[in-house]
């Protein structure tokens, strides 16, 4: 399975507006990241196993965040 480019995902699906933004950024292990934000919060989903990495609510500490001593690489769980 090919995996798109972020460049290739950033020109055909990210966007921004005054109160939204999704775009698509290289993680670790070169596994693409999506970040969206919004006027609620800003959340990071991997690609690779659709994992929800983060997700903190606007002027607030984050709820869901991963350990430092997760892992990345492809085709395995983060």
């Amino acid at each position: 399975m090919t995996i798109p480019t972020v460049e290739l995902l950033n020109n055909k699906f990210s966007f921004q507006n005054t109160n939204n933004s999704l775009h698509f950024k290289t993680g670790g292990g070169d596994i693409p990241l999506i970040e969206v934000t919004n006027e609620h919060a800003t959340a990071l989903i991997s690609l690779q196993g659709a994992h929800l990495l983060s997700w903190k609510p606007n002027n607030q500490q984050g709820v869901i965040w991963l350990s430092d001593d997760a892992s990345f690489s492809v085709g395995k769980s983060v």
